[in-house]
């Protein structure tokens, strides 16, 4: 990942490319917060919930956040953000 910044750094400063540099943080921003909410608001239904099968419910849609959250990130074809 380094790397990548690294050559992302080197593209903003060699051409005018500060658009698509600012989308991608935007991007990146928003898919994160968007990720942590979910997991967060799940995690507090289950602290919430007394009954075993809503915990076990609550926390199969935390699994399942953060896989979608990966899938996001990373991408399918590895062409995510």
């Amino acid at each position: 990942m380094l790397g990548d910044i690294e050559l992302i750094k080197d593209k903003l400063y060699s051409d005018d490319s500060s658009e698509s540099f600012l989308e991608f943080i935007f991007e990146l921003m928003s898919g994160s917060l968007m990720g942590v909410q979910e997991v967060y608001g799940r995690l507090k239904d289950m602290l919430l919930t007394s009954s075993i099968y809503a915990k076990r419910f609550n926390m199969q849609m935390v699994n399942l956040s953060q896989f979608e959250w990966c899938k996001y990130l990373n991408g399918r074809d590895k062409k995510g953000v």
